[in-house]
């Protein structure tokens, strides 16, 4: 299991030995995907207020920050993260960053030069967009705690990057 370095110790010295952490992961991506309530959780992936608790914990002890950021600097490591994809705030244009957005072939008076190199770094971000807003916990925002959502488009992005190991 790839995420198994980041994960807590299976005894964390309190109540019962953790166990089954890939039948509970596998129910916190599945409420991800489907955006479904936690009492609707099919039973394949333990009770419902196993899995929640768990997810609660490991957003609460900081291992969905681990995880993402041990995924991250894997991919920093290879070479396949371009941090400056990562900068966007209303500084941009004070830097010098023009918008990058193709022309229509019928459109008049266009007059803006095309950087088809920042196009392709700009369809990059679109579609991670594009994937988080395939995780209908993500999409919707079902979590009425901003804290609870966070987590979940950390879990999204741990997810995803998973996908392009």
């Amino acid at each position: 299991m790839a995420l198994e370095p980041c994960l807590p110790s299976l005894n964390t010295g309190r109540g019962r030995k953790m166990h089954e952490r890939r039948r509970h992961i596998n129910g916190i991506l599945w409420i991800l995907k489907t955006g479904a309530p936690w009492r609707d959780l099919p039973e394949r992936y333990g009770e419902w207020g196993t899995v929640h608790a768990r997810y609660r914990l490991w957003q609460l002890d900081g291992t969905w920050d681990l995880i993402l950021e041990k995924l991250l600097i894997r991919f920093e490591a290879d070479g396949t993260i371009d941090w400056s994809l990562f900068s966007v705030d209303d500084g941009l244009r004070k830097r010098g960053v023009n918008p990058v957005i193709a022309h229509k072939s019928n459109e008049k008076g266009a007059t803006r030069l095309f950087d088809s190199v920042a196009c392709k770094k700009r369809n990059t971000i679109e579609r991670l967009v594009g994937h988080l807003k395939e995780c209908r916990r993500v999409a919707t925002r079902y979590e009425k705690l901003a804290v609870r959502y966070h987590a979940f488009v950390k879990i999204a992005c741990i997810r995803y990057l998973l996908t392009k190991l």
